[in-house]
């Protein structure tokens, strides 16, 4: 049972900085970044980014949360 919440809790968070991250990446402006004929390549770029960003994040947050469990656990167990 415990794997099942873990397993959910760690998809939940991996979406949730994704989405979190292409809310922020979507405010760049690409095109002045982009060589013009790579423009319409803009949205992809963003999404790509966002998904790399957002398994960053999340990873390292989850590391932060299973270290301070096991942290709690070993003081109180």
């Amino acid at each position: 049972m415990y794997a099942i919440i873990n397993g959910m809790a760690v998809l939940f968070f991996r979406i949730f900085f994704v989405i979190l991250a292409y809310m922020a990446l979507s405010k760049v402006k690409w095109r002045s970044i982009l060589q013009p004929q790579y423009q319409a390549m803009e949205r992809y770029l963003c999404i790509l980014c966002s998904i790399g960003l957002g398994y960053l994040t999340s990873s390292f947050f989850i590391t932060i949360i299973e270290t301070l469990r096991l942290l709690l656990m070993s003081a109180f167990l």
